[in-house]
């Protein structure tokens, strides 16, 4: 696959090959098409479907724990591709049909990519004494205190009430997710602890993963395919989160919280099966990118509507 990250400003254009020239292929859709379809059709057939064959061969073989940045610079170059091609070129209905289909086959590939990364490595570095930590927690009176003072700072950091958050999340939800969530959070904030992304956020393009999965919550996407491993499902949701969190009230901002810790251990718990250290890994993962990165660009990732008569797009 290739490792360049590519402008939105290169997907309006053909690409040029090392000739200085573009294809005969792309000549002949331009002649017959014009610019904007000729540029979608030859991104596709010059990058995206050679990257898409070679992510399935990646993921038929073994994982190898030097190749996730090829993953992640092609879902960050599908996620700008996707955007322009919706936003800026005019293309007829049958493309845009067709670009869809091809994020649901790339959110389905890349899906499975990290399920198998984050069983060989991420999965075994959650410590055995915290595989049921909240129980943990709850239990042993020494470490009460210091839960405490964990939860209380990350909910201070975000300036949220705490209180306010646990009403509103008992009001209707089960306190054994309370306490999942509680000691996901204090995973996070606990100097004992390796924090789960730690090396995976040494690689440059880390929060690709993120970027292009958080597609998965849209309703032009739907139910399909889900999101498949705690580590993806928490960051995509704190990447989702962040994007309305710094413009919302503080009772907004406590209801989007307890609505995601909901959403993100049902998940885990109920749709994946998984046991409850997996949902306290994805809690710990949400509360990381939470608390530690800034809000994201609004508008990036977003389907938009077609261009009509050369206008503005206009965003959803």
């Amino acid at each position: 696959m290739s490792l360049q990250i590519r402008s939105p400003q290169d997907f309006k254009e053909i690409p040029i090959h090392q000739g200085k020239t573009i294809t005969e292929a792309a000549k002949y859709d331009l002649r017959r098409y014009g610019k904007d379809i000729a540029a979608y059709l030859e991104w596709q057939r010059f990058l995206f479907q050679p990257a898409f064959k070679n992510l399935k061969d990646h993921i038929e073989g073994p994982v190898d724990p030097d190749r996730p940045r090829e993953v992640l610079v092609l879902s960050q170059n599908w996620c700008t591709f996707e955007r322009i091609a919706n936003a800026v070129l005019k293309l007829p209905e049958d493309m845009r049909r067709d670009l869809k289909q091809w994020t649901l086959r790339l959110l389905d590939m890349v899906g499975q990519y990290w399920v198998d990364y984050h069983f060989v490595l991420e999965k075994d570095t959650w410590d055995y004494e915290w595989s049921k930590s909240h129980f943990l927690l709850a239990c042993d009176p020494r470490r009460q205190n210091g839960m405490h003072d964990r939860l209380t700072g990350w909910f201070r950091t975000l300036r949220v009430d705490e209180d306010a958050s646990h009403r509103t999340f008992l009001a209707d939800r089960d306190e054994r997710y309370w306490q999942i969530f509680r000691a996901g959070v204090a995973r996070h904030r606990s100097p004992e602890g390796r924090k789960v992304l730690a090396q995976f956020r040494e690689i440059p393009e880390w929060n690709a993963r993120f970027l292009l999965m958080e597609r998965c919550f849209d309703a032009d996407i739907g139910t399909f395919p889900p999101m498949r491993d705690p580590v993806t499902i928490g960051g995509a949701a704190a990447r989702r989160t962040l994007r309305k969190w710094h413009n919302v009230s503080d009772n907004e901002r406590a209801q989007s919280l307890t609505v995601n810790i909901f959403h993100i251990i049902d998940d885990v718990c109920t749709t994946l099966e998984m046991e409850d250290s997996c949902a306290e890994q994805a809690i710990s993962v949400f509360a990381e990118l939470l608390e530690t990165s800034p809000a994201p660009d609004a508008t990036a990732n977003r389907p938009t509507r077609r261009v009509r008569n050369g206008g503005t797009p206009r965003r959803k």
